[in-house]
């Protein structure tokens, strides 16, 4: 649970007591804690807008556990959830995109630019996201992983990985 929803389970909490500890008052209280929530003064936590995991490819019907957007350039991920970029299947290497909140083949006429996942982006991510700590570990030992066991080379699974573990940043 975020601290957000936390606080806004405590603020319910206290609107509730106050209610009934104090009826006028709450009321009032009542009122303007929703209308700060209508209007916007205390923001609502905004959805997460994520490629869905465990879902059917459309243009295989293979489910695929993680698309891995994390794995692309991280400048083009605004325009992979706007639609306006395509990213392939890791079991088909079929072209598909998030238009509609739902993963979807490009439409016949559309043509999104094509984004890759990067093999450096990708041992960055296994380097701090992964139980494994290398890409190398996370497509040899894990389901989602194992996905992508053809998309990299050897060569650059290896290189990726020394140059993310030689990063401190990651």
């Amino acid at each position: 649970m975020g601290w957000r929803s936390g606080l806004l389970r405590h603020v319910a909490w206290f609107v509730v007591a106050t209610q009934v500890l104090f009826p006028k008052q709450g009321q009032a209280l009542t009122q303007t804690v929703e209308r700060r929530l209508v209007r916007g003064r205390t923001p609502l936590p905004k959805p997460i807008i994520a490629y869905p995991a465990n879902v059917a490819c459309p243009a295989c019907g293979g489910v695929v556990e993680d698309w891995h957007i994390e794995w692309t350039d991280p400048a083009h991920g605004p325009d992979l959830y706007k639609g306006l970029r395509c990213i392939d299947c890791p079991l088909c290497r079929g072209w598909v995109l998030y238009q509609g909140q739902k993963v979807q083949t490009v439409p016949p006429g559309d043509n999104p630019q094509q984004t890759r996942r990067l093999p450096l982006q990708a041992a960055r991510w296994a380097k701090s996201q992964s139980r494994q700590g290398k890409l190398r570990h996370y497509i040899d030992q894990s389901a989602p992983g194992r996905q992508y066991r053809d998309h990299f080379t050897d060569k650059e699974i290896q290189d990726a990985d020394a140059d993310a573990q030689a990063d401190p940043r990651y």
